[in-house]
């Protein structure tokens, strides 16, 4: 799949001149946008997790006029669990001084594919894959309970590797002039492969003593986006995206 991603983006950079030429000057087109998202696991994953929520950004460059064709590339963040305790700082005179410690469940994640859109002025359909990884971290850090303010961490258990994804959605323009802003909904479908993580109350202490609980699956599902895309450039005749 990375193969063949990678050959689609070096065929279309390559035929990109003759489109430029055609279009005059700076006919591809930047987009960057950003989302909320929502993740809703699947399968054997939604026996462990229930929802994660969070957010994500995306870099398109078009590769024709029309923006027809894009390389895409994403990047995310998402919470699926999260704990707090509040216990003393420690024994003696440190037990006057309360902290929070917190617990969060995250997973980070990137991709670089291809885009495709319908061509139009007004509301434009899209299709993207990707190809890239999925990173699984649950750390602890602690602060105090006035400053709110980090003062140690630590990321508790991880595993991480290949992800890939495929999805769709609209663009909806809401201001089109040199700029073009859009509003951006999508959904997409995710499969991050098998992953040995912890769940919300994967973290447990026997005799004051931490014990870590890790589940292993296929970590699936569906993630809905809804966000905003703003695009720089020239538009063609027809298109304002």
């Amino acid at each position: 799949m990375r193969i063949t991603v990678t050959t689609i983006a070096l065929v279309s950079l390559l035929a990109a001149p003759s489109s430029a030429q055609d279009a005059g000057p700076d006919p591809y087109r930047l987009s960057v946008g950003g989302s909320v998202l929502g993740f809703a696991p699947q399968s054997d994953f939604a026996k462990n997790v229930d929802f994660a929520g969070g957010a994500g950004g995306h870099f398109l460059v078009r590769l024709d006029p029309e923006g027809i064709a894009a390389i895409r590339a994403d990047l995310s963040f998402l919470v699926y669990g999260h704990e707090n305790y509040r216990v003393p700082l420690g024994g003696g005179p440190l037990g006057l001084i309360q902290i929070d410690v917190n617990t969060t469940n995250s997973i980070f994640a990137g991709g670089l594919g291809l885009q495709l859109m319908a061509p139009g002025p007004r509301v434009r359909p899209y299709a993207n894959a990707s190809a890239g990884f999925s990173y699984f971290v649950t750390s602890s850090s602690a602060e105090g309970t006035e400053s709110n303010e980090a003062f140690a961490s630590s990321s508790n258990y991880e595993d991480g590797g290949f992800a890939w994804t495929a999805g769709g959605g609209l663009y909806i323009p809401l201001y089109s002039r040199r700029t073009t802003v859009s509003l951006d909904l999508g959904a997409r479908w995710i499969d991050n492969g098998e992953r040995d993580y912890l769940r919300e109350d994967g973290i447990t202490f026997v005799n004051n003593e931490v014990q870590l609980n890790p589940v292993s699956s296929k970590a699936q599902g569906l993630q809905y986006m809804l966000g905003v895309t703003v695009t720089f450039g020239p538009r063609s005749s027809d298109s304002s995206q």
